[in-house]
């Protein structure tokens, strides 16, 4: 799986993200200053990956690879503890935002990669793709509703992207490249 996953991020183009669907809710409970209060996020692909062969290419290789991505966050859910599982605790929130984006990337000479490099490529490239427009919204709601909801991390990508060496940023790469 790993040569197919590389060879799909070296070969994938981003064709489009659009936001397909948004969720906000603030309780009047909730203080403007959560400072203090518990803080959750959480990405998941919940729909795809789904593959199809490319409209706008004659290539036969060539196809889109496409799924759904659902970022949240939430403050101060009314239920903590071990065995609360991240719906209940989600859907017990005294303010949530959720956002599910649909991403499309072209890919080449991709037909005959494995279905778990897809799956993989969707989990971790896809989530990095929408991450800074979630980081966006979810501000933007926040803001609008006064509540100071401090601005969601960075994503951080590690180089090569592969599973075995997910330790090393980008930051590391250029001070200290690896040698062969």
């Amino acid at each position: 799986m790993g040569s197919d996953f590389q060879k799909l991020v070296g070969s994938a183009r981003l064709g489009f993200i659009g936001l397909v669907e948004s969720e906000f809710l603030r309780s009047p409970e909730l203080p403007a200053n959560i400072d203090d209060l518990q803080k959750y996020f959480r990405q998941e692909v919940v729909d795809g990956p789904n593959r199809a062969p490319s409209e706008e290419s004659k290539d036969e290789d060539e196809e889109q690879i496409y799924c759904t991505i659902r970022c949240r966050v939430w403050v101060d859910p009314a239920e903590e503890g071990e065995n609360v599982s991240p719906e209940h605790s989600y859907d017990s929130a005294k303010m949530k935002i959720s956002a599910s984006y649909i991403i499309c990337f072209e890919a080449t000479d991709s037909t005959s990669l494995s279905d778990e490099a897809v799956e993989k490529f969707c989990e971790t490239i896809g989530a990095m793709a929408v991450w800074p427009y979630f980081r966006a919204h979810s501000s933007h709601c926040a803001s609008e509703a006064v509540v100071a909801l401090p601005t969601l991390p960075l994503k951080k990508a590690t180089y090569p992207i592969k599973e075995t060496n997910p330790g090393r940023s980008f930051r590391e790469v250029l001070d200290k490249p690896e040698t062969a």
